[in-house]
């Protein structure tokens, strides 16, 4: 079963739309946080809505921006702003669950890590983004427009970005998410991507338990046959 969800943003200015995906209710909840142009109906959060719900899990995915009434627009949004929203659906859930875990994709999970992680049971993140200044070994997917302020990102379709979306992703400080996150982490890096290289060294530094598993063969959005099912299997492992 399916429920539409609508979440108001701390000002009361937007709304956040979201998806419960129950078969009956539980008192467990997985929250999945897209990436940079993600959606909740990619395909790695619409499947695993089916997979997870079937194991015991009630499923919310959202979308941080969307072209729904009083959604928020991409080129408004700052991870400043992802972390805030993400921390409001947080707040909606608690008083209607025991457990709450995340699950982030791409830059999901730098949200995830600066975000309210007091009140949540454990993390799991996939191919999750990391200082872009420092590590991204392809700049040529973004530039900056100065006749509009913005940058714009292309991969076949263009995307304005907020200048100060890209600040802060160029400025992330990994000492942070260490000190924020005190509950135990599973990252599930891609084999085929370049993100494993620098969670190889810094999965070491965070301080509860934690774990880094890479897929071979996978590529960023897990796209391939038979990705989908291992990083499932593995994030389950993570939960239960």
């Amino acid at each position: 079963m399916q429920k539409q969800i609508i979440i108001k943003t701390k000002d009361k200015k937007n709304n956040i739309y979201g998806v419960l995906d129950y078969k009956t209710k539980k008192d467990k909840l997985i929250i999945f946080v897209h990436g940079l142009t993600g959606h909740k109906n990619e395909h790695q959060f619409y499947n695993a809505a089916k997979y997870f719900t079937a194991k015991g899990f009630n499923v919310f995915r959202f979308d941080l921006y969307s072209g729904e009434k009083g959604g928020r627009k991409l080129d408004d949004c700052t991870i400043d702003i992802h972390v805030e929203d993400l921390n409001e659906v947080i707040r909606y859930f608690l008083v209607k669950y025991k457990k709450i875990y995340l699950v982030g994709h791409s830059l999901g999970g730098p949200v995830i890590l600066r975000a309210n992680l007091k009140p949540i049971t454990k993390i799991v993140l996939w191919d999750p983004s990391v200082n872009l200044a420092k590590e991204d070994e392809d700049e040529q997917w973004y530039y900056f427009n100065k006749k509009i302020n913005a940058y714009i990102a292309s991969w076949g379709t263009s995307y304005l970005l907020n200048k100060k979306l890209v600040e802060e992703w160029n400025k992330l400080d990994y000492r942070q998410w260490y000190k924020n996150c005190n509950i135990p982490l599973k990252v599930i890096c891609a084999g085929g991507g370049i993100l494993k290289n620098t969670w190889k060294k810094i999965i070491k530094n965070f301080k509860p338990v934690n774990k880094l598993i890479i897929i071979k063969g996978a590529t960023h959005t897990f796209d391939e046959a038979g990705v989908e099912e291992i990083l499932f299997k593995e994030t389950l492992v993570w939960f239960k």
